[in-house]
């Protein structure tokens, strides 16, 4: 076991440093990773400017301002549910990768995601059941479903702050570059649709801020779709290494139950416990 350890632990590292080597050194992946992560940010916020143009010019001025009012609230949980977790799991799983750890780096974004999951949901919570007393404050009734349908992001981005945090901490920038512009663009898409069907609909406006805020949303679970295959990926390539460092084919079967009668079976049932650690 120890030494199926060891030799996979160089080639895993390899990899979830983000291939420094391959992209000429440290500084080069992150003057890379710097300036991937500055375009997407371009990207995202000029898709976000854009999206003011319609919602003011097909809903209104005061659904507009019901959106305006409403959004707020929403960033004030957001902050509150990640309390910046992703960004100590950045740093700690940059740490751990320098000694070698790529099991503890997974292990505490494992940790960071069922946290944030927890912390999401008590916000989507509080956000649901406080949604008239929001509206209240904003002197507005109306904008009680807006409040609520802005809740409902809360259930995937945090999580999908702890695993850009994870990919960070690798030095790897492309998943939250792409999952940021993805988030961006599903997010307008999703809130322009909503208020195009609304209108055709004849919703009232209280309906209309909704729609537009469900978008967040929709852009958020599109965004850790983007990161949950990436890190499926991470964990494909974790089982090649494991199947070479105990003496398999990169194509063997993994699963012992389907592998009877065939050659290396007791190989591959010792090597089922350290998969599932993955």
């Amino acid at each position: 076991m120890e030494a199926r350890k060891e030799a996979a632990g160089p080639h895993m590292n390899t990899f979830e440093k983000g291939e420094a080597g391959r992209l000429g050194g440290p500084g080069g992946a992150w003057v890379r990773g710097a300036a991937l992560l500055g375009g997407a940010a371009l990207v995202s916020k000029a898709i976000g400017t854009l999206q003011k143009i319609p919602l003011q010019n097909v809903a209104g001025d005061r659904v507009f301002g019901l959106y305006n009012a409403v959004y707020p609230f929403y960033q004030l949980l957001l902050f509150l549910a990640a309390a910046g977790i992703p960004t100590a799991v950045s740093l700690i799983v940059a740490e751990r990768m320098e000694r070698g750890d790529a099991e503890g780096g997974r292990r505490l974004v494992r940790a960071a995601v069922v946290l944030l999951g927890l912390t999401g949901a008590a916000g989507f919570a509080l956000m649901w059941t406080g949604a008239d007393g929001a509206a209240a404050w904003i002197g507005d009734r109306a904008a009680a479903a807006a409040v609520q349908a802005s809740a409902a992001a809360l259930w995937f981005i945090p999580v999908m702050a702890a695993l850009r945090g994870y990919f960070q901490g690798l030095h790897r920038m492309e998943p939250s570059a792409v999952s940021q512009v993805v988030e961006q663009t599903v997010r307008v898409a999703a809130m322009l649709i909503l208020l195009g069907i609304g209108w055709q609909a004849g919703w009232s406006d209280g309906s209309l801020a909704a729609g537009a805020a469900a978008g967040s949303a929709f852009g958020g679970a599109a965004g850790l779709a983007v990161m949950a295959l990436w890190w499926r990926r991470i964990r494909a390539k974790a089982v090649v290494v494991y199947r070479r460092a105990d003496g398999l084919q990169p194509n063997a079967p993994l699963w012992p139950a389907r592998d009877a009668g065939r050659k290396g079976r007791e190989g591959r049932a010792g090597l089922w416990p350290e998969m599932k650690r993955l």
